[in-house]
């Protein structure tokens, strides 16, 4: 649960309701869409209704915590919610309500009633309103690019925390084998070379390894061929010497 309210803080704009970003529906959504990847759960709903149940939560623990600081309350001790340090950011947003949207300002009524505006007037009219379409194009790039600047460092964020945990788990990489490094410098140079020329390399490189494979079970060869020879000759010997040993055991107990 404590993963949960972390990465829900990291996106001011889900909770912090003086934000300018608390009132983008689409930055906002995308920021769901960010905690549901983040926390593994199943739908953006269940992002929401999880964290709705944890405001809710919160809020009757800091009632409950307000009334039992009241002098006259008798009621019994009150104990504090499990989750009131992780929560504790929202506290300076839980009292903020919302104002209703200022009316607009009705029309000044025209001096004479009836009477069409002159011409001056409506110059300075179109003007206005061209001039408050730019302003509204102006807001609404600055916001989008707020909304762009703002998922980008996220996503960045979650890829990094991503990146460093896998790289905590991972071993450090094996020191290079040095006959991999000859090999493959010789192959980067052989490759520069025109296809005749690679051909009788790799020819020249193929004879080699199987030449010295040939001369090294030989040699084991040779050395396993000693080995028996030196063991028969040594197993004769020692039968030869117990006979002749056996013998002049014999010739001594024979009567003279």
């Amino acid at each position: 649960m404590e993963h949960f309210i972390e990465t829900v803080r990291r996106y001011p704009c889900l909770w912090n309701t003086t934000a300018i970003e608390y009132r983008d529906q689409e930055l906002k959504d995308a920021a769901w869409s960010e905690v549901m990847k983040e926390t593994d759960l199943s739908s953006v709903k269940e992002v929401k209704m999880k964290w709705k149940k944890l405001r809710d939560s919160y809020r009757d623990a800091l009632k409950r915590e307000m009334l039992a600081k009241e002098p006259n309350n008798t009621a019994k001790k009150n104990y504090p919610w499990k989750y009131m340090g992780p929560m504790q950011f929202l506290q300076p947003h839980m009292s903020v309500r919302k104002k209703p949207p200022e009316p607009y300002p009705a029309p000044p009524e025209s001096a004479h009633n009836g009477a069409e505006p002159h011409s001056s007037e409506e110059s300075e009219s179109e003007a206005d309103n061209d001039s408050s379409a730019k302003r509204k194009g102006s807001v609404r790039l600055a916001a989008i690019d707020r909304k762009l600047d703002y998922l980008c460092k996220a996503q960045s964020k979650r890829q990094f925390t991503e990146a460093h945990l896998h790289e905590r788990g991972r071993p450090p990489p094996a020191a290079p084998d040095p006959l991999d490094i000859f090999f493959n410098s010789m192959c980067q140079s052989t490759k520069r070379f025109p296809y005749p020329t690679q051909i009788k390399i790799k020819r020249t490189l193929f004879e080699a390894v199987v030449a010295a494979e040939e001369a090294l079970v030989a040699e084991q060869q040779s050395y396993a061929s000693l080995w028996a020879r030196g063991a028969g000759s040594s197993s004769t010997s020692s039968d030869g010497g117990e006979g002749a040993e056996g013998d002049v055991e014999g010739g001594e107990r024979r009567p003279s």
